[in-house]
């Protein structure tokens, strides 16, 4: 179970070729029918409320609805997954690359770390794990311009232990000092909603929106 009120990323490595129906990685509640689909080949995290997957397709999906999101992955490749309890936002990882932020509405939501896969003998190895608590300091080190990094390990080379860690990489702004702007809109689907945003932290991103 993943502790609420914490930042979880994880990282799997797939150590095997990508092929048929789908391969997926992702989250999902304790509800999750593990064995409604034991007879049939399907793309089956987010099939239904209780999880949330992205395929090796390059889609999203949640309750049997799917939407582009990045691009295909395969054998070799390493893939993030992001999950801000206190926000309540997950986000997937290609490669250390951000594809912006998934799915969100998931702050109430107690969530397992999953992953399917109709492809035989499908090789895996976890790559990474790591949780720490959604803190001030967390959000602070979000916001922080490249500049700014730059000036606080130039100033206090005590805290090159957190500029440097994981968690500074993967809640960087992909943003240079010229263009720094924070606005954008983000509009919702229901309570579990996609963010469609797939083009990273940048400054035009936008969600698509649904009535």
């Amino acid at each position: 179970m993943l502790e609420k009120g914490r930042h979880h990323y994880w990282e799997v490595k797939l150590l095997t070729p990508t092929y048929g129906t789908d391969l997926m990685i992702g989250v999902g509640t304790e509800k999750v029918d593990m064995n409604g689909s034991k007879s049939t080949f399907c793309s089956l995290l987010g099939s239904d409320q209780e999880s949330f997957g992205f395929s090796y397709l390059g889609y999203i999906q949640y309750d049997g609805w799917k939407k582009k999101y990045g691009s295909t992955f395969g054998q070799g490749s390493l893939v993030g997954v992001h999950l801000d309890t206190w926000k309540g936002t997950l986000e997937f990882f290609l490669n250390r690359k951000s594809l912006g932020i998934a799915f969100t509405g998931l702050r109430n939501t107690m969530l397992y770390p999953m992953m399917c896969s109709t492809a035989a003998d499908t090789k895996v190895r976890l790559a990474y794990c790591s949780s720490v608590p959604a803190s001030l300091q967390m959000e602070c080190l979000s916001m922080l311009k490249p500049s700014q990094r730059e000036y606080l390990l130039s100033m206090f080379p005590g805290l090159r232990y957190l500029l440097d860690s994981i968690f500074a990489k993967i809640l960087e702004t992909d943003i240079s000092d010229d263009d720094y702007d924070d606005d954008y809109d983000l509009r919702f689907l229901d309570e579990y909603d996609f963010a469609l945003v797939g083009a990273g932290r940048k400054r035009n991103r936008k969600a698509l929106t649904k009535p």
